[in-house]
């Protein structure tokens, strides 16, 4: 097989950062908002967002809650 007959797929794993952005912008909502409701300062979320902090446990199942995400609530949950 010739290389321009091979193609090769790469799939790129999002972070948790990356989903909680996703979600949030999907809802129109802006970082200071979600902050607010989660009682965080709104720099700690966007380090949250960009991977450079973890999210607590507690703050991903209020995350879930806070934009409607019944599959991540479930996952934290447990």
């Amino acid at each position: 097989m010739s290389d321009t007959n091979c193609q090769i797929n790469i799939f790129k794993l999002k972070t948790t950062g990356e989903i909680i952005r996703e979600l949030r912008e999907a809802k129109d909502l802006l970082l200071r908002q979600v902050a607010a409701k989660l009682d965080i300062d709104t720099a700690i979320l966007s380090k949250i967002e960009r991977g450079e902090r973890k999210a607590t446990r507690e703050q991903i199942v209020s995350l879930a809650k806070i934009l409607d995400h019944k599959k991540m609530t479930y996952l934290f949950s447990i």
